[in-house]
């Protein structure tokens, strides 16, 4: 018991720097991270020194101190690969649907990865919601694999889009969804 009061926030500090940081599954994010981060980060930096003076006063030992420290930085480590790996994909094709391309107000884009992979960014005034999948692009047919993609986006988005080579643009198999617009004019077979 006395072990999880001494390191309980410590734990839950860093569990929640790694909520607030990751990016390789869906996640919202917000301009108060800018807060948020900062805060965390220094609580858990007076943490460890609060807990090194306790033991230092009551002449114990760090090694358990110094394990769960190299264990939690280990593992916000993994979460930083993690996210780097996200972010260096190499993208293939870059949609979007909104009134405007550079989503400077809201909308959602769309980039599908090399790697059979995409990434859905859902934009609007100060925030974004990020979501992640495997996708399919065979005979002008895109199939993004999640069945729940219409409900996450609102129903503006769905999982399946034919693209057609004479308008340039992914056309919806079901009706009332709009269309995917080309960000990048890549090649894409006619």
């Amino acid at each position: 018991m006395k072990v999880l009061i001494k390191y309980g926030t410590v734990i839950l500090l860093f569990l929640l720097l790694i909520h607030y940081t990751h990016t390789y599954y869906d996640f919202t994010v917000s301009n108060s991270n800018i807060i948020i981060l900062p805060l965390v980060a220094g609580l858990i930096f007076v943490n460890f020194i609060l807990i090194y003076i306790y033991e230092s006063k009551n002449k114990e030992k760090h090694k358990v101190t110094n394990l769960l420290l190299i264990f939690l930085v280990a593992l916000f480590g993994i979460n930083l690969y993690f996210n780097s790996v996200q972010s260096e994909k190499e993208v293939k094709y870059s949609c979007y649907i909104s009134p405007d391309h550079q989503l400077k107000s809201n909308g959602y884009e769309i980039k599908l990865y090399k790697d059979k992979t995409y990434r859905i960014n859902e934009y609007w005034y100060g925030e974004s919601r990020h979501y992640f999948g495997k996708y399919e692009f065979e005979n002008n047919l895109l199939t993004l694999h999640d069945e729940r993609i219409s409900e996450k986006t609102e129903e503006l988005l769905t999982s399946k889009y034919e693209y057609n080579s004479i308008k340039k643009y992914f056309e919806p198999i079901e009706k009332g969804f709009p269309k995917l617009k080309l960000k990048i004019k890549n090649k894409l077979p006619n």
